[in-house]
Formats: structure tokens, C-alpha cells, sequence
């Protein structure tokens, strides 16, 4: 066997397996299931009319500022928390701090739920067995999303 024909089976043997490498990458990526959004899921779920779509999108725009808001109120918390680690504070300082985080903590989870009570008054007849049915998969449909690996 000369040189050329020995070079020509390796390269073609070559380009075989990056050709695979390649599908094999792009198969894998494509098989990925994409979460779908929670507003989307809900109105699936729920059957709602374009109506109720429309004062849905209302309620979660209302809800998204109000938890912005607290949300913000605990990062300045935390930041004050966390800050107070380079200084020699009394665990006073950290333990009122703490207090008042779960303090805020407390009225976005009202807010939550204030906002999915919200969310009960617009279903009429049978979506109210399916709003029930509904209540059972919440947390999962609005907790964030961890990051791969961290599962």
C-alpha cells in the first residue's frame, strides 16, 4: 500500500468521525427538553379564553412589581448581612437582620399567594376543578430554574 492510499483511508476515516461527532452533538443538544414558560403553562392547564388571558396578563404584570419590589428590599438586607462579616459585630446585629429577611420573606410568599387566589377568581365552572388540580403542581411550575448539575 503506497503513502497516498494509506493518507487518503485516514482522512476520509477522519471526516467520518467528525461528521458523526458533529450529529451526535446536535442530536443531543436538540433532545433537551426547554421548559416551558409558567404564564403559558397555567393558561394551558386552565383553558383560558382570551378574556381571561388578557386580565391574567394584568394580574401578572401587578404581581411582578410588587415582588420586585420586596425582592429588592431583601437584597439590601442581605447585602447589610453579608457586609457585616468583615466587621466584628455582635450576633445581635446578625440575628435582627436575619429576622427582619424572613420578615420580607414572609410577605412575598403572601403576595404569592394572594396572587394565585387572584388567579382562582377568573376561572369559571370547570376550570375551577382544574385550577384544584393545578394547585398541586405549583411550586414546581414557578420554582427557578437550577442550573445543570446542580440538581
Amino acid at each position: 500500500m503506497n503513502k497516498l492510499k494509506l493518507l487518503s483511508i485516514i482522512s476520509i476515516g477522519l471526516l467520518v468521525t467528525n461528521v458523526m461527532l458533529v450529529a451526535f452533538i446536535l442530536t443531543r443538544h436538540a433532545e433537551k427538553p426547554t421548559r416551558q414558560e409558567p404564564r403559558n403553562i397555567v393558561i394551558d392547564k386552565l383553558h383560558f379564553t382570551d378574556n381571561q388571558i388578557h386580565m391574567y396578563d394584568s394580574l401578572i404584570k401587578g404581581h411582578r412589581a410588587s415582588i420586585k419590589q420586596w425582592q429588592d428590599d431583601v437584597m439590601k438586607l442581605k447585602n447589610q448581612l453579608y457586609s457585616s462579616l468583615a466587621e466584628e459585630n455582635k450576633a445581635e446585629f446578625r440575628d435582627s437582620i436575619i429576622i427582619e429577611i424572613s420578615k420580607v420573606q414572609m410577605k412575598i410568599e403572601q403576595i404569592h399567594y394572594s396572587h394565585f387566589e387572584d388567579i382562582k377568581r377568573l376561572c369559571k365552572g370547570d376550570q375551577l376543578n382544574l385550577f384544584n388540580q393545578l394547585t398541586q403542581e405549583i411550586a414546581a411550575i414557578f420554582a427557578p430554574q437550577r442550573p445543570k448539575g446542580m440538581n
